[in-house]
């Protein structure tokens, strides 16, 4: 992929993937962080439309796979799966080794008929790669890393994509969104091998064969995504425009006590955003109009691509150094009702309660 550029992005993944989806800031949204008044923000608290819901009433076919704060689903003009549908799929085999009974779930896709198959998807194993799982049986490892959650990391991405060909391969939608959290999760508790051992206190220095198990781990988890994304870019074409963005980076720093990566410093703020397609130069670098490509300016850009107006009331614009032709606006995206299935819960809310916990997100 060609064209990396260093793009400023504020912290906390809701927060910036709303961002990217929408245009507009935090305070615009309305998505503020993971949880609202101790419940899980959801769908139904974003304010604004988002890049799913403009393209939809321009009359383009819409995948939306997994992307934050998506529950309850949207109904748009094609297939909307929830962030819900995994966590929600491990919640009911926890709870089937529990004394919990899980509560009567919503439904999690949209449009509704395509629950069942992308629930089997979700109950699969992962997709066939050249990369095996580097946390099984995971043993060299540092003894504080729980491997349980980042085998599970493997195994979730792996689905995501299955979910998201399968999206592809019956709709070939002209907009296609997934969200891969695993490299997330990963980099949390492994990026300290790549620190020096003196950043951190004596409990969580590795020895050197441990650092090497999972530096390994670590390195072959971004090839991994690497083989999930290509297989993804394989079903574009030439003239086709693709891009892949972070929402921050990592770097060294003890979080929740045993995490050894976080993101919490302006040096961290920064992500990476990847483009190719018609139009965009190999070896370029892609720039925002006033200073680094920020995540407001991915919907505009990507509406701009496909000659869609850009919301006047957006607060980022289309990439600076591209063609886009003639640019058009309109004063706002958001004149439209956005219509959502049923909202109560979906059964999923305390497993990704614990995930964001086991993170050290939330408390």
């Amino acid at each position: 992929v060609h064209g990396p550029v260093h793009a400023h992005m504020p912290l906390w993944s809701p927060r910036i993937w709303n961002s990217i989806s929408s245009g507009k800031h935090p305070k615009k949204h309305g998505i503020l962080g993971f949880v609202h008044d101790e419940v899980l923000y959801r769908s139904t608290d974003r304010k604004v439309h988002a890049l799913w819901n403009i393209t939809s009433d321009a009359g383009l076919s819409v995948g939306v796979v997994n992307w934050w704060n998506s529950y309850p689903p949207e109904k748009i003009n094609g297939v909307m799966i929830s962030d819900h549908v995994i966590p929600g799929v491990t919640g009911e085999r926890r709870l089937a080794h529990g004394a919990v009974e899980a509560p009567e779930g919503a439904p999690v896709v949209y449009p509704p008929d395509w629950q069942d198959r992308i629930l089997a998807i979700a109950e699969g194993g992962p997709i066939p790669t050249d990369t095996p799982d580097p946390f099984d049986p995971g043993d060299a490892l540092p003894a504080w890393v729980k491997t349980d959650p980042l085998s599970r990391a493997f195994r979730d991405d792996g689905r995501i994509v299955q979910m998201a060909l399968a999206v592809d391969e019956e709709l070939h939608p002209d907009l296609l969104m997934v969200f891969l959290p695993g490299i997330d999760r990963v980099s949390h508790w492994l990026w300290g091998n790549l620190e020096p051992e003196d950043l951190y206190p004596p409990r969580l220095r590795p020895s050197a064969e441990e650092r090497r198990a999972g530096v390994r781990a670590l390195y072959s988890y971004y090839e991994y995504t690497d083989e999930l994304i290509g297989l993804l870019l394989a079903r574009f074409g030439a003239d086709d425009l693709r891009i892949v963005v972070s929402d921050h980076g990592f770097e060294d720093g003890v979080f929740f006590k045993t995490l050894t990566g976080q993101h919490e410093s302006e040096r961290a703020a920064e992500g990476v955003f990847f483009a190719q397609g018609s139009g965009i130069q190999p070896g370029g670098s892609a720039r925002g109009v006033d200073g680094p490509l920020s995540v407001d300016d991915i919907t505009p850009t990507v509406l701009a691509w496909l000659g869609l107006p850009i919301g006047a009331d957006m607060d980022g614009r289309p990439a600076a150094g591209h063609d886009f032709g003639n640019i058009r606006t309109v004063p706002t995206h958001d004149t439209t009702p956005i219509e959502r299935l049923r909202a109560n819960e979906s059964g999923a809310e305390p497993e990704v309660l614990e995930r964001l916990r086991e993170l050290g997100y939330i408390e």
